[in-house]
C-alpha cells in the first residue's frame, strides 16, 4: 500500500491519481452508479493507519474506498485526523468478505417481527500485507454491492458463515434509551 497525501478538500494529486490509473470521467461514473463505498470500521493491518492509533476507548477509525481505474484509495477518519493510502488492483490478491447472520427482532406494523441480516468482515489481501475491517449490519449489502463491481469482482471471495444467527441487542439498548 502506498502513503498519498491529499490537499485540505481530500483531492489527490494528479501523479497519484495517474499511479493508480486515473479516475472516471463523470459519465463512467455514472454508469457505475457511484465509484465511492460506504463507511466501515478499519480494524488492523495498514501501518500508515495504524500510526493515528492512540487506544482511547471508544475511538473508532472510519475508512470509505473510491475506485480509480487500476486502483482502490482507502480514506481513514479517526476523530477528525486522516490519513489516505492506495492499492493498485493488480497488486492486490483477493478481498475477501465473510457475512455473519444476526437475527434481529423490530416492530413492524405494531408488531414484532424476526429478520436476519448480515454484518460482515472484510480483508484485503496483498503479497505482504493483510488488512481488515469490519463491516455494519446497516452497510453490508451496500457494501457488497460495491466490490460486485466490474473491476473488483474478480478479486471478491464472499461466503456466509455457517454458524448460528448472532443475536442483536440494539432494541434493548433503544429500549434503554441508550442508542437511537
Amino acid at each position: 500500500m502506498k502513503k498519498i497525501e491529499t490537499d485540505k478538500n481530500g483531492e489527490l494529486s494528479t501523479k497519484d491519481s495517474n499511479y493508480f490509473g486515473g479516475k472516471f470521467s463523470i459519465w463512467e461514473k455514472v454508469r457505475k452508479k457511484g465509484i465511492g463505498s460506504p463507511k466501515i470500521i478499519y480494524d488492523s493491518g495498514i501501518a500508515e493507519f495504524d500510526k493515528l492509533k492512540r487506544n482511547v476507548e471508544g475511538e473508532i477509525s472510519f475508512v470509505n474506498f473510491e475506485l480509480l481505474k487500476n486502483g482502490l484509495i482507502l480514506r481513514l477518519n479517526l476523530n477528525q485526523r486522516f490519513s489516505c493510502v492506495g492499492i493498485k488492483l493488480d497488486e492486490l490478491i483477493e478481498i475477501n468478505l465473510v457475512g455473519y447472520r444476526v437475527k434481529i427482532k423490530r416492530k413492524k406494523y405494531g408488531k414484532m417481527e424476526t429478520k436476519i441480516v448480515h454484518r460482515g468482515e472484510l480483508e484485503f489481501v496483498e503479497i505482504n500485507e493483510t488488512a481488515k475491517f469490519v463491516v455494519i449490519v446497516r452497510e453490508f449489502e451496500s457494501l457488497r454491492k460495491y466490490f460486485e463491481k466490474e473491476e473488483l469482482r474478480e478479486k471478491l471471495r464472499f461466503s456466509i458463515s455457517t454458524n448460528p444467527p448472532e443475536k442483536d441487542y440494539g432494541h434493548l439498548l433503544e429500549i434503554l434509551g441508550i442508542f437511537n
